[in-house]
């Protein structure tokens, strides 16, 4: 329920008249993109503990209809603020400004022309009905939009038939030629003006929109192989054909077509997730762009980092000073230029690299591949099990090992989730190592609208824990003791719960004591405790939280002390930050590491410290700029109504926007 909570803060900025029109439209789209992976993540595992015995269910507190059933509810009343957004907002501001979205009735002569030219050549080549029969009904593929249609023979003789949109192949929207401003037309509402066409007996009844969602989970312990690749491959074979998790219908639907398709699919209840006529909104992120640029969030140009602008050799650079690199306000150019220096010159031996999440045509991985083939030692490791990304790491993988790159694959039960790369040079015959940490993924594209933090340093302690992380990725038994690290799944969490009770004890002795965290996810009931200890003992803690938090802040006797926030506005808030005021002399550490159980237990993760007193400076006034939100702050409390933050200050302070501004001035640009 926090998750949706958090799904909610995204479609109120949606609903923010203040945010501008079109982007208005995207939260709509990653509100829909959101829950449909909620659905086939989250959702479906509740539904496989619908399997479990009634004991079982009880000795461990588990009622999992009860929570689908919260659940179902909680999403069909976000879904009507969803559509009174989209119908009396959004397409009443695209009407005053000259945008229309038409069905094909609503088109004039030439246009309709221009659709009939298009149907003939690229839609109906593409249209095959299905009929449903119990006992063997069509198979309904993943996210695709289908109609259910309805006909009647002779008055009486009822068929159903399935109608598969093909909007995968040929997008969701098409332009038609207009004099006074963009129109355009679903490709739903074309195949449903030509759909009489496809009968060739009885008439037309009704016709449907439905889609299924399906479990996303790859259950890799059910597949056999000498390899995790292998069982990676099996596995996304089997993704498409998953079970159902939700099944969205027309709610305008005949109840006699709805049962038909209950009989035929064997479908649940609670599988069952009445909507509007139109489903997959995801799609709306490629609704032709408007030229007016009020529909768009103003420019914000990419900001230089001072370091490295107009410096040839990066490594000098950092040998003289960390370097804190603030993405997206600051250009991501720096970390592929920082790989691609290494690989010019003589001095670099060996680069290893953590890969997650990288871009389609990734500029990152290229790098790599020119590194190996020119002779570099290169090792990656490749996570493929990276939900939803498993295909392009399989991919990336691949392509590197031809290019003589040593690629290590996913450990077993353990994903590496940490965002390390290390390079090691030769200089003067002297051995250095160059790391870079980060919050954020090697991801190009993503790091335009993450917030993450990027840390470059030739700290040689630092360098040689990097080191031994790689190595433990190599042998997993391996045993590593480290200093400045803090590694999961070992040390991560009791270090965390040693700063903590350091403050505890702080605030024992009548010392100042303070923690300020920021993170995705707040999960973790353990760490969640010891939060509470440390409010009961007096330690005043700001926690902020982008998406789910099941700690409850502000209760007498339990979090008095403790305040939490979200932030969600243009960026996607992604860095991790853990600080502690440590008796006057302040602690900071970055991560890629949520409070979750599986960060601490199940994945290996590296919380990095920042040593340099102005980077320390930064990260401390990037939290107080985070804390001064009430603009785009929401207040996180036990009742989940994500109210504004409320202020006494007459200034307005939205956060994104004042850290990119703290920056341009910090940096001279």
């Amino acid at each position: 329920m926090s998750w949706l909570a958090f799904n909610e803060r995204v479609l109120q900025e949606a609903g923010d008249k203040s945010v501008p029109v079109y982007e208005r439209l995207k939260f709509l789209a990653i509100y829909s993109s959101n829950l449909d992976e909620f659905y086939r993540v989250r959702v479906s595992h509740h539904k496989s503990l619908l399997k479990l015995k009634k004991a079982l269910k009880s000795e461990f507190h588990l009622n999992p209809k009860r929570v689908l059933e919260s659940i179902n509810r909680k999403v069909y009343d976000n879904q009507q603020v969803f559509r009174k957004i989209f119908r009396t907002q959004i397409l009443a501001e695209f009407e005053k400004n000259n945008i229309a979205l038409c069905t094909v009735l609503e088109l004039d002569k030439s246009q309709k022309a221009h659709i009939h030219k298009y149907y003939k050549k690229k839609v109906q080549p593409l249209l095959t009905l299905h009929q449903i029969m119990p006992g063997n009904p069509p198979f309904i593929e993943n996210r695709v939009i289908y109609f259910v249609v309805s006909t009647v023979v002779k008055g009486f003789l009822r068929k159903l038939y399935l109608l598969k949109i093909p909007h995968k192949e040929l997008g969701r929207f098409t332009t038609v030629p207009s004099t006074t401003g963009l129109v355009v037309v679903q490709l739903e509402d074309i195949v449903r003006y030509y759909a009489d066409s496809l009968i060739k007996k009885g008439e037309i009844v009704s016709m449907n929109t439905i889609k299924i969602s399906r479990d996303a989970d790859l259950h890799l312990e059910d597949e056999f192989g000498d390899s995790i690749v292998e069982k990676i491959k099996k596995s996304l074979a089997k993704r498409s054909t998953g079970f159902p998790t939700r099944f969205q219908y027309d709610e305008e639907m005949p109840s006699s077509a709805l049962n038909r398709l209950i009989d035929c699919y064997d479908l649940k209840k609670q599988d069952l997730i009445p909507g509007g006529r139109y489903h997959n909104f995801h799609d709306f992120m490629e609704f032709p762009k408007p030229e007016n640029p009020k529909f768009f969030y103003e420019p914000l140009p990419v900001l230089k980092a001072k370091e490295f602008h107009d410096k040839k050799d990066p490594f000098k650079v950092i040998r003289s000073k960390d370097v804190l690199l603030s993405t997206p306000y600051q250009d991501y150019k720096y970390v592929v230029n920082f790989l691609n220096n290494a690989i010019d010159d003589n001095c670099t031996k060996s680069i290893s690299i953590t890969l997650y999440r990288v871009a389609r045509d990734s500029k990152i991985c290229l790098a790599l591949e020119k590194a190996a083939h020119s002779g570099i030692d290169v090792t990656v490791f490749d996570e493929v099990q990276a939900r939803f990304d498993e295909e392009s790491n399989l991919y990336w993988g691949n392509r590197l090992t031809k290019a003589g790159a040593r690629v290590l694959y996913s450990l077993r039960k353990l994903k590496v989730h940490t965002k390390l790369l290390l390079i090691e040079r030769e200089e003067d015959n002297i051995t250095r190592y160059y790391s870079f940490l980060s919050t954020g993924n090697f991801h190009e594209k993503t790091a335009k609208i993450y917030c993450d933090h990027n840390l470059f340093t030739a700290n040689k302690e630092i360098g040689i824990e990097v080191r031994k992380v790689f190595s433990y990725l190599e042998k997993p038994r391996a045993n590593f003791r480290y200093k400045h690290l803090l590694v999961a799944p070992y040390f991560l969490r009791n270090r965390l719960e040693e700063f903590i009770d350091r403050e505890i004890e702080n605030a024992h002795a009548g010392k100042k004591a303070e923690i300020f965290l920021k993170m995705n996810s707040l999960e973790d009931k353990v760490m969640i405790r010891k939060l509470y200890d440390a409010s009961e003992a007096g330690v005043k803690i700001k926690i902020i939280v982008r998406g789910i938090c099941c700690l409850i802040p502000g209760v007498k006797g339990m979090s008095k002390n403790i305040k939490v926030i979200s932030i969600v506005d243009r960026y996607l808030e992604h860095s991790r930050i853990f600080s502690f005021h440590n008796d006057g002399d302040p602690v900071y550490y970055l991560s890629s590491a949520d409070l979750m159980n599986r960060n601490l237990s199940r994945r290996v993760e590296v919380a990095f410290p920042i040593l340099d007193k102005d980077n320390k400076n930064l990260i401390k006034d990037h939290l107080k700029i985070q804390w001064s939100d009430n603009v785009k702050a929401r207040k996180i409390d036990a009742e989940q109504l994500n109210k504004y933050k409320k202020s006494s200050s007459k200034k307005k302070v939205r956060a994104q926007y004042a850290y990119y501004n703290y920056l341009k001035e910090r940096h001279g640009t």
